[in-house]
């Protein structure tokens, strides 16, 4: 019986412990979701920096051949 009950009493210290971490966890998710809600047109001008720097390393190549067959 002894056994049992220390077992139990263990258990209900990782279920506290356990809900104390996604206590945190939510605290944490909800302070990010925050900050993406505070930078939302940074957010598109990052993503429009992105896919201009990905156009122009995709067409250098070809700009380089123009370029040295000018010369």
């Amino acid at each position: 019986m002894d056994d049992t009950r220390d077992k139990v009493i263990a258990l209900e210290v990782r279920v506290e412990q356990m809900a104390l971490d996604m206590k945190r966890l939510a605290d944490a998710v909800e302070h990010l979701n925050s900050l993406l809600d505070q930078a939302r047109g940074a957010k598109w001008a990052l993503g429009l920096l992105l896919f201009a720097g990905g156009a122009v390393s995709t067409y250098m190549p070809m700009v380089f051949r123009w370029v040295m067959a000018i010369k």
